[in-house]
């Protein structure tokens, strides 16, 4: 088991915002969307109602050390930009902060930590229709530090880019 806490995560496609969750609620399993689409996502596998609402960054976060939160019926995005405020309590390996799963992608999109020697360092992995792309930061973040994470992806270009703190790894 890991602790992850997440606050105010973010994703846009090319039309704009698609979704804001800010994980600030005090209880219940629903997690509001603040962007005005109707996108909210719910809590699943936690292990007791209530206790995963916790004191954020600058007001409550959701502490994730099992289960997550699911967003449904998103629309195809091609460019895209996510982005969390994360806190890494503990190391596990390949803690989770925001993945997609979509047919014929295999692994999917998965964005948050790596494993082994590199536990700590963001890193995002990007399964797109012509293959792979693994991106790690260099730098590890500190146990117990909120930082915010960040990958943009354009699919013209097919350019990702890993953003730690608002500096490109």
């Amino acid at each position: 088991m890991f602790s992850l806490l997440l606050t105010s995560v973010v994703a846009t496609a090319q039309d704009g915002l698609l979704v804001h969750l800010k994980l600030n609620e005090a209880g219940g399993e629903l997690a509001k969307d603040s962007s005005g689409n109707g996108h909210d996502g719910t809590l699943v596998g936690v292990a007791v109602a209530n206790s995963q609402w916790v004191d954020g960054k600058s007001d409550n976060a959701v502490s994730l050390g099992v289960g997550h939160v699911a967003v449904t019926d998103l629309p195809e995005m091609t460019s895209t930009t996510w982005a969390a405020w994360v806190r890494l309590d503990k190391e596990a390996n390949y803690s989770t902060a925001i993945a997609a799963t979509f047919e014929g992608a295999g692994a999917g999109h998965t964005f948050g930590f790596h494993a082994g020697d590199n536990v700590r360092k963001p890193r995002v992995l990007w399964n797109h229709k012509n293959g792979h792309v693994s991106l790690m930061s260099p730098d590890p973040v500190e146990l117990g530090e909120w930082n915010h994470l960040a990958v943009t992806y354009d699919a013209d270009s097919e350019a990702i880019v890993l953003y730690v703190n608002g500096e490109a790894k």
